[in-house]
């Protein structure tokens, strides 16, 4: 019996995209949350909590962090399956905000952990009455 050899070149489906622009209309979940939060708004809170206007308190943007301690909730992930989940899936680098897909990380896991000591309940809390508040706007 022969054995199949392909005869294609495989191709890195990410070399051929200048961008994650392409999934906006896909209908996925994480591009269709990405759209529904109230960006804006976190960004304001996460910056007001860490004291990021005064201090730079993290060198990554707040749509990362939030985005990506949204996704470790909603996926009841660890923290470095967090980030390994995002390394490998184009749509929840979209949800992030990321411009391209990159298979690096998008911060070290560790991080995680200085973020959970600086935001506290009160956070979390604001965070959701603030979708709950631009959700209930949308209707």
């Amino acid at each position: 019996m022969k054995k199949y050899h392909c005869q294609q070149p495989s191709l890195d489906l990410w070399d051929t995209q200048d961008s994650l622009e392409c999934l906006k209309d896909t209908g996925n979940r994480w591009v269709t949350l990405a759209h529904s939060l109230p960006w804006a708004d976190i960004e304001k809170e996460y910056n007001r909590y860490l004291s990021n206007d005064r201090s730079g308190a993290s060198g990554k943007p707040a749509r990362i962090i939030v985005g990506a301690l949204i996704i470790k909730h909603i996926e009841k992930l660890s923290d470095e399956r967090t980030i390994e989940a995002i390394s490998e899936n184009p749509f929840m680098q979209y949800f992030l905000g990321m411009p391209r897909f990159t298979y690096t990380r998008v911060f070290n896991p560790s991080l995680f952990t200085y973020v959970r000591q600086r935001l506290d309940k009160d956070f979390f809390n604001r965070v959701a009455s603030l979708i709950h508040e631009y959700g209930k706007n949308l209707k």
